[in-house]
């Protein structure tokens, strides 16, 4: 097994058959990169799954959070990077989809390997995204109520003081990284765009989410699902089977 990083965190699941193309990866705001590893199984074998994991949480749990879009990208795209040997895409949810995003900007600004394809899920086009949530201005109690206002993270976690106390951290800091964020006007990706959006996302503008287009001059294709913000979650298996077509069409055009 290749030790790309800390930053990447991989499935062991067959690790002995050759790879053939890797799918990064990208978690929504307080999401933990060990969600994807089941995708793993679900994706053909030849496939290599790489979950970025970005610090402060997992095994570098109580180490610093990057809160700046800016160190985000100049200490994770080396990483990234040395790990691109094989024809790779990237997924992203939510946060995740900005963090993918700038990532594929800086790679093409850097004239490095681009990623075949970017797959955003449920994230409004940087342009034009909604004032995010300032989780990380708000005092515990609040932070705790507004997390059950936004979903995605059980009553059962919620309720789990300890376990609260010691992810809050890794929480505020990336609701801090959103807040942070600032769109700058670029040259347009050359690379494919999919983007997956939940029919009951109250998070995301449907209208300015389609023009996601003018960030690519290649196609972009969009695919809807039931649910709303997390519909990664209440629809994995569709939202897979949705990532396994996208690569397979590229293998199928490839050859």
């Amino acid at each position: 097994m290749i030790d790309y990083h800390s930053w990447i965190l991989q499935s062991t699941s067959a690790s002995h058959i050759p790879k053939r193309l890797r799918l990064f990866c990208f978690s929504c705001a307080g999401g933990n990169a060990a969600s994807f590893i089941p995708w793993q199984y679900a994706l053909e074998p030849d496939i290599e799954l790489c979950a970025i994991q970005l610090p402060g949480r997992g095994e570098s749990l109580g180490a610093p959070t990057v809160r700046s879009f800016s160190e985000l990208m100049a200490r994770l795209a080396p990483a990234v990077a040395r790990a691109a040997t094989l024809p790779f895409a990237f997924f992203g949810h939510s946060l995740g989809g900005l963090v993918a995003f700038e990532l594929a900007r800086r790679f093409q600004s850097d004239g490095g390997r681009m990623p075949f394809k970017l797959l955003i899920a449920g994230c409004d086009r940087p342009r034009n995204r909604k004032l995010p949530l300032r989780l990380h201005d708000l005092d515990d109690d609040a932070r705790l109520q507004a997390l059950r206002e936004l979903g995605g993270t059980s009553p059962e976690i919620l309720e789990n003081r300890d376990l609260m106390d010691r992810a809050m951290p890794s929480i505020v800091g990336d609701f801090a990284l959103l807040s942070e964020y600032c769109y700058n006007p670029g040259r347009p990706l050359d690379t494919p765009l999919t983007l997956m959006l939940g029919r009951g996302d109250q998070h995301v503008d449907r209208q300015t989410a389609m023009s996601w287009q003018e960030e690519t001059v290649e196609t972009m294709t969009t695919h809807w699902f039931d649910g709303d913000h997390f519909f990664i979650h209440s629809q994995r298996e569709a939202v897979i089977d949705c990532v396994r077509s996208e690569l397979t069409l590229w293998n199928d055009l490839c050859r």
